[in-house]
């Protein structure tokens, strides 16, 4: 092999090495960058959720809390937990407790 090829072949090396050095460097940081800003996207996402779900159960429990004033309810509820019988047995408890929380309610 010639000097001038040993030369050109050196040149070519410290030039390639440096290179990749970089692209790989700047790849790996790009990718920890994405990463991060997914992550803080995602809980993000996550926090405004939790919000959305907090206020529909909050709405929920003023609904109950509204109902225990109305007089057709508490007129009703035992008829309704006198019908259900085993078919509807599920049903039957769900009533018996809103039944129950009706009337743990003290009015204001």
């Amino acid at each position: 092999m010639s000097i001038k090829t040993r030369l050109m072949l050196a040149l070519l090396a410290f030039a390639v090495i440096p290179i990749i050095f970089v692209g790989t460097m700047g790849l790996m940081n790009a990718r920890k960058e994405l990463m991060q800003a997914r992550i803080a996207e995602l809980e993000s996402i996550a926090d405004l959720k939790k919000k959305r779900i907090e206020r529909f159960f909050h709405e929920r429990k003023g609904d109950i809390t509204a109902l225990k004033y109305y007089t057709a309810v508490k007129r009703d509820l035992p008829i309704l937990e006198g019908l259900a019988g085993d078919s509807l047995h599920s049903q039957c408890l769900s009533v018996r407790k809103m039944r129950k929380t009706l009337d743990s309610k003290q009015p204001v």
